[in-house]
């Protein structure tokens, strides 16, 4: 087997060569790479099972930050790339020392042998790579550090078609997006009659009701009476407010874009650090996700999309906007902040999104008279959708609502919603009077079941859950609002709780105007629902869909 060939027992060397012979930017010298430098003659010299117990021991003892890793991974590819050749000409590759070190950069967040992808979705594990460096340039090809672009718009372009990862260097990446409603807008016959529109607005995306497919791009303006794009909507446009939107980058197809961390934290100040951070300075989309293509894949993982430095001044309209029909989309280790109405919106027929550790942190404004907060789905359009999966995701300090599943001047979306041993806290409330301030919006029917499990919900200015419409279960979940009740279930809605807790010592959890079953619940004292269990609920299983209380300890 020679080294041409692609793989070599699951590591892959193709991109190999022209990482080594690129020369990585030095960091400052610090104790750790010291360390490093110190180790690596033994780590040559002994055998695979001491150099993976090196290999632990600077993850344990020195936790070095993982761009100065990185750089003394790089800057030791050379010897590995020699013990490559010596084996691979022979026989085939399956030294476990090569395998240790490949784990080893995986670990924080690099790679030993190129850029193959580890993790998030988007792009294949031997896809092109792009590298963006905060002091790249745009002129340049992109294809290694040195030559790095300059910004994440530049980096995507230059992607072949069939897509691939474009790589951020740590440091702020800049990017100013813009958005503005426009009234009275109606489609017919592939034209859009807009009496506000400009010639500046061309190569924007027109984002609003009943689209129902892909994001249409404007082409040609007739400014103040029309334009064209080059997609039509699916559904009836006529005389609606559509929003034209200049995002500060478009995810395309295929497409993962991947930083060197999040690192979030949650002081609001600009002087946040994170490894990798997208600052829009803008009104509009910070990454916009067109959609319209059934099989695609998107990925953003291990960023901070940030639309502010503070609560006051968060003036985009979303940090990641996933439009119709966008399937697999993956969002990992990020974390989406401080933007004006909610850190990710969906439209409709949206499937297959995975969130996963990530948070979203003081979304939303006080002064927001529509859904707004951590995540709203269904946002213009409420058509069904399923399989939108979160994993591990904290929402803190959003205003509006944690999560909502509520499509705006509608009514209740149809959404079908996973939450995995996920965490709400302090969500507030806003004009947006009947459903803001809860953690939890959720509405459906058809697709629109919601589950939660292993999730917990504290201060919340208004109660931990409304259930709007369609059927909720919540399953080893607890509520710990203070608030007069920690749920609404209303007319429409459907709550299944199962091993579940509440705080409350008095009064009721639940104030309900629809139905509720239970199992195995518990309270610190407080009923478990306002009107009291039904005859047929307390039979078990019976016409009203009841569940038999056994184990409740108050009701």
């Amino acid at each position: 087997m020679r080294l041409t060939d692609k793989y070599h027992g699951g590591v892959p060397t193709d991109h190999l060569p022209p990482v080594l012979t690129e020369t990585p930017i030095e960091p400052l010298r610090s104790v750790s790479i010291e360390w490093l430098n110190a180790l690596y003659p033994r780590i040559i010299r002994e055998r695979c099972n001491r150099f993976a117990w090196a290999l632990r021991m600077c993850a344990r003892r020195l936790r070095p930050p993982p761009t100065e890793s990185i750089w003394w991974l790089d800057k030791r590819q050379k010897a590995m790339h020699r013990q490559l050749v010596a084996q691979l000409n022979g026989r085939r590759f399956h030294d476990p020392m090569l395998g240790a070190i490949a784990a080893a950069a995986k670990a924080v967040g690099a790679t030993m042998m190129g850029e193959w992808d580890l993790g998030g979705g988007g792009a294949s594990e031997n896809a092109a790579v792009v590298y963006v460096s905060s002091s790249g340039d745009d002129g340049s090809d992109g294809l290694s550090w040195p030559t790095a672009k300059a910004s994440v718009a530049a980096a995507i372009a230059a992607l072949p078609s069939s897509g691939g990862i474009v790589q951020l260097g740590a440091g702020t990446f800049e990017v100013a997006s813009s958005a503005r409603t426009d009234a009275g807008v109606s489609y017919s016959a592939g034209t859009w009659t807009d009496s506000h529109i400009t010639a500046d607005d061309v190569g924007s995306f027109v984002l609003g009701p009943n689209i129902l497919a892909r994001t249409p791009q404007i082409l040609i303006v007739n400014p103040g009476v029309s334009f064209t794009t080059d997609v039509a909507p699916t559904g009836t446009v006529t005389s609606e407010s559509m929003m034209i939107v200049s995002p500060g980058f478009v995810l395309e197809e295929g497409v993962q874009v991947k930083g060197m961390g999040s690192l979030a934290n949650t002081n609001f100040t600009s002087t946040v650090t994170s490894a990798t951070r997208i600052a829009d300075i803008g009104t509009g989309v910070t990454c916009l996700i067109r959609g319209g293509a059934y099989a695609a894949r998107y990925g953003l993982s291990q960023l901070s999309i940030r639309g502010s430095a503070t609560t006051s001044t968060g003036n985009t309209f979303c940090g990641v906007f996933v439009g119709n029909q966008a399937w697999w989309t993956t969002i990992d280790a990020c974390d989406i902040a401080l933007h004006g109405t909610a850190g990710l919106i969906t439209d409709s027929n949206m499937n297959a999104l995975d969130v996963r550790d990530t948070l979203f942190l003081g979304n939303g404004k006080t002064s927001a008279t529509g859904p707004s907060g951590g995540v709203c789905t269904s946002y213009f359009t409420p058509t069904a959708s399923a399989g939108a999966n979160f994993y591990n995701c904290l929402f803190f300090v959003n205003a509006g609502c944690g999560i909502c599943w509520y499509t705006y001047g509608t009514g209740a979306g149809s959404y079908g919603i996973n939450l995995h041993d996920c965490q709400f806290a302090s969500t507030s409330a806003t004009s947006w009077a009947t459903y803001s301030g809860y953690s939890m919006v959720l509405s459906g029917g058809g697709l629109g079941q919601a589950n939660l499990d292993g999730c917990w919900s504290e201060s919340a200015a208004n109660g931990d859950i409304y259930v709007v419409t369609g059927p909720v279960v919540a399953t080893s979940t607890t509520f710990y609002s203070a608030t007069t009740t920690q749920g609404v279930v209303g007319s429409g809605g459907v709550l299944t709780t199962i091993g579940c807790y509440s705080d409350k010592s008095s009064g009721d959890v639940f104030s309900n105007s629809g139905t509720i079953n239970w199992m195995g619940c518990q309270s610190a004292g407080a009923a478990w629902f306002a009107s009291g269990p039904s005859s047929t609920q307390l039979a078990g299983v019976g016409s009203s869909g009841g569940i038999t209380k056994s184990g409740d300890t108050s009701l």
